[in-house]
């Protein structure tokens, strides 16, 4: 799954962002699946997610941190999630 972080106030790219993703699934206690700060210029970042429904933390310089949930259908099918961060 490809993440892409924004500001939402221009569209730019937020190139230095923290990210936490979680996996829920139905009768589990949420599991970490992936914990990171990344300096991407373009402002994504790929991981590798398993089928089933996400959450997604995101903290980026300047901007309200989130959380947003998500759904990958299929671990093989692409998935893009737009991420667009709301300035401070």
């Amino acid at each position: 799954m490809r993440v892409v972080v924004r500001s939402a106030a221009d569209g730019k790219a937020i190139a230095l962002f923290n990210l936490e993703v979680r996996t829920e699934r139905p009768g589990e206690p949420p599991r970490q699946l992936r914990s990171m700060s990344c300096y991407e210029e373009d402002g994504d970042v790929t991981i590798h997610a398993p089928r089933g429904r996400l959450v997604i933390s995101v903290e980026g310089k300047g901007h309200r941190p989130m959380e947003i949930a998500a759904d990958v259908p299929d671990v093989d099918s692409p998935k893009e999630l737009v991420i667009e961060m709301t300035p401070e």
